[in-house]
């Protein structure tokens, strides 16, 4: 039988984040770009067509746009980042 002590080790090594895998990292940034595309107030599932003169530049659901999905990348480096929110806040 294992010992109490040893079963209930203080841990003294910091555990490294697990990584997260590709999909639910994507999960993620389309969650940030819906939301980006919200605060923008445009419905995140609205078809929007840009056109530069007769040409489309842009096809396909709000929360894809270009700018969105930027906003969605900068907010998950900055969560993910150590220098996040949480890191500075002080116990």
């Amino acid at each position: 039988m294992m010992s109490q002590t040893s079963k209930h080790a203080p841990m003294t090594a910091a555990i490294p984040p697990a990584k997260m895998d590709e999909q639910q990292k994507f999960a993620d940034l389309k969650t940030l770009a819906r939301m980006a595309a919200r605060l923008a107030g445009r419905d995140p599932d609205e078809r929007l067509i840009v056109k530069v003169g007769e040409v489309v530049a842009f096809e396909d659901f709000a929360w894809r746009y270009p700018d969105f999905t930027k906003r969605a990348e900068a907010a998950y480096k900055l969560l993910e980042s150590s220098n996040g929110f949480w890191s500075s806040v002080s116990t």
